[in-house]
């Protein structure tokens, strides 16, 4: 496995697996969450950058002193699964909302101050600039 690489698991029958981060069982209590990354076996290196993805944005939460998944970093992963699988239907999605540029204002803007607290809390530089970078690109794919 290279030095990249994300380990994940595979279920016949249903695909590319990772557990990553918790969100709110129907007892209000956190639980892991099992994130579906793809549903072939050459689906592995989307199903990967999908995982390093969502990684990030797990990191991003417990930086900023979150316990469980928010509606705005799924919708991000949504976003982002839906160009990694399905780049035209994101186009259309696109042609369809007509010329909104909404998808730039869901890219966080980080302060200073958050930049410190990424790097007190031990997240990899190079994956904190990975994130903001695919933001970037999933931003400029929407205008």
């Amino acid at each position: 496995m290279g030095s990249g690489e994300i380990r994940l698991s595979w279920q016949k029958g249903k695909g590319w697996k990772k557990s990553i981060g918790k969100h709110r069982g129907k007892d209000g209590q956190p639980r892991y969450k099992m994130w579906w990354l793809g549903s072939r076996k050459s689906d592995k290196t989307k199903a990967q950058a999908l995982a390093r993805f969502i990684t990030l944005e797990w990191k991003q939460i417990k930086a900023n002193g979150g316990e469980v998944w928010t509606a705005d970093a799924e919708e991000r992963i949504k976003t982002y699964r839906q160009s990694l699988y399905e780049p035209n239907k994101t186009q259309q999605d696109k042609v369809k909302r007509g010329a909104e540029s909404d998808t730039v204002r869901d890219i966080p803007v980080i302060s200073f101050h958050q930049a410190i607290n990424y790097y007190c809390n031990n997240l990899n530089l190079t994956d904190f600039f990975t994130l903001i970078f695919t933001r970037l690109l999933i931003a400029a794919q929407a205008l």
